[in-house]
């Protein structure tokens, strides 16, 4: 008789699973067990040879495995394909070292895929495609800067975030300070900081853009081709629709919700980060 046993641990919040996968062949016949428990509640039942039982569990943590060498036994193979958590890394191109860092980190964790526009977009490969794959990570890490709230790119990938009616859940966020500087291989500009807590100081990113939408109106008028005209006409329009509608509701959020900085982020070891993606 062959047996198998392999315990896995899932974290979300305040609350604790462990699924207990074990099983046996004996006279030709298998038999596969799923034992979990949630909170202390046990459940256990008889896998029927299918392996889409499992394809939706996102095993975080083997607890233990203490399967044998002999393969006279049925596992399903989902079980131990642990599903990958996407990330979706957005950052303005003059945080880049912070990203970098950010990158480092993950990459340590095996059941970890970041997505970043550096290394997703192979040559030739469109910005706009690979922003517009955002919703389909389950987190989204943006590294909120006095520059990234100044950047269409980045404004655009607020725009496909905030559409999603979960983006509470998905989003994590640094909100940059003048102390984050120190991390800058390349001496920063004078600010980074994003100044989003004084309604006053959040006024001056909608005036900003606000000011964008005036210079290509006035570009508007002196264009004389009309196919040139029709492609600053796309510019205006998605400039008031940050205007109107990402920019105020994603700085309005931010602004409500306790954000902290790189610096505090990293002297935590991203704890915050890591403990939201279930790794602690």
């Amino acid at each position: 008789m062959a047996a198998l046993q392999a315990v896995f641990e899932e974290r979300k919040g305040n609350r604790i699973g462990r699924i207990r996968i074990w099983g046996y062949k004996t006279k030709g016949k298998c038999k596969m067990f799923a034992e979990t428990e949630r909170n202390g509640q046990e459940k256990k039942n008889e896998i029927l040879f299918k392996s889409s039982d499992f394809a939706d569990y996102n095993e975080t943590t083997i607890l233990c495995d203490n399967s044998d060498d002999n393969n006279d036994y049925y596992v399903p193979p989902s079980v131990f394909e642990i599903k990958k958590t996407r990330i979706f890394l957005s950052y303005c191109n003059s945080d880049s070292d912070l990203a970098d860092i950010i990158c480092s980190k993950l990459d340590s964790y095996k059941y970890i895929e970041v997505s970043r526009y550096t290394t997703s977009v192979p040559y030739k490969g469109s910005f706009i495609e690979f922003m517009n794959g955002l919703d389909y990570h389950d987190k989204v890490i943006m590294i909120i800067s006095d520059q990234y709230l100044k950047s269409r790119a980045c404004m655009y990938e607020v725009g496909q975030l905030i559409k999603s009616s979960d983006f509470k859940k998905k989003i994590l966020f640094i909100v940059c300070s003048n102390r984050d500087k120190k991390f800058y291989k390349v001496p920063a500009v004078e600010n980074i900081e994003a100044k989003i807590y004084d309604p006053h100081d959040r006024n001056q990113y909608i005036i900003y853009w606000e000011n964008k939408c005036s210079e290509l109106h006035e570009d508007l008028n002196l264009i004389k081709d009309e196919c040139a005209k029709i492609e600053t006409l796309e510019d205006i329009r998605d400039i008031k629709r940050i205007i109107s509608s990402d920019i105020g509701r994603f700085m309005k959020y931010l602004s409500d919700t306790n954000g902290i900085s790189f610096s505090d982020l990293y002297e935590h070891n991203f704890s915050e980060f890591l403990d939201d993606i279930n790794l602690v």
